[in-house]
């Protein structure tokens, strides 16, 4: 189940510059390098709850294809129910110690309007329902051209804020192709003993195919839902964005 955290965070005051399109059958943000750049590889964003046209995400997918020279596709794998940014301002609400009037007056109201939003949105957002579209996409880019001339491209894949804890050692465990992971020491859904298993287990498999690196101090959505005027939080998206894009460098070389 998602976390608090999963629905908390700020907005970014950047604006997107790439372009929507239809990929594959699914509405799709596409980023692209500058002018001139031949593209070093496709990266799919498979977003937080917020989804593909949560300003955030689009503004980070840019960022991407902007600073390592890739192809950028964010796309709708909620099939339009990603949830509403008004869920920042309202978990802010509930999380914010108030006066013993607002915690017994206004805080229950403020949970009954974010789980009016929350349910519907991980009912038709579950795994079991999202899942076979993220692979049905990844596929077709395998074996079909994309709108653009891309056909010889590796393609990786960012995920952002997942909301299901990971079942370490298992699911680490089953992780075969080279993986990199950010990951704030203050996060609400991976506790520290669990973000050092992950840590050991992945290190482990093979030295240099794998990395995870822990930011001190970051927490849950660090790296995509940083408040602007948070100086620790944008440095911490700062360092998970660089180590991002010289991973994605470093396999699509």
């Amino acid at each position: 189940m998602s976390c608090p955290a999963c629905f908390s965070g700020g907005v970014s005051n950047s604006h997107p510059t790439g372009t929507e399109t239809s990929i594959h059958g699914l509405p799709t943000y596409v980023a692209q390098p500058a002018d001139g750049v031949t593209p070093k590889g496709i990266i799919v964003f498979i977003t937080d709850a917020f989804g593909w046209d949560f300003v955030n995400n689009r503004v980070l997918a840019d960022h991407y294809a902007k600073r390592g020279g890739f192809l950028v596709y964010v796309p709708d794998f909620m099939n339009g129910n990603s949830m509403s940014p008004s869920a920042l301002a309202l978990m802010d609400k509930i999380v914010k110690p108030g006066s013993w009037l607002t915690a017994i007056v206004y805080k229950p109201v403020y949970v009954l309007q974010a789980l009016v939003q929350i349910i519907p949105w991980f009912i038709k957002t579950r795994v079991l329902v999202a899942k076979p579209r993220v692979f049905a996409f990844v596929q077709a880019l395998r074996t079909s051209p994309p709108p653009f001339t891309t056909d010889n491209l590796k393609i990786g894949a960012a995920g952002f804020c997942p909301p299901l804890q990971p079942r370490c050692p298992s699911d680490i465990d089953a992780i075969t192709i080279p993986t990199s992971v950010s990951i704030g020491d203050n996060d609400m859904a991976l506790k520290a003993p669990l973000i050092q298993q992950m840590k050991r287990i992945l290190e482990d498999k093979k030295r240099g195919d794998h990395e995870v690196v822990v930011m001190e101090g970051a927490k849950h959505e660090f790296s995509v839902r940083t408040h602007p005027d948070d100086v620790h939080e944008m440095e911490c998206a700062e360092k998970a964005e660089v180590q991002a894009v010289e991973w994605f460098g470093k396999w699509f070389a």
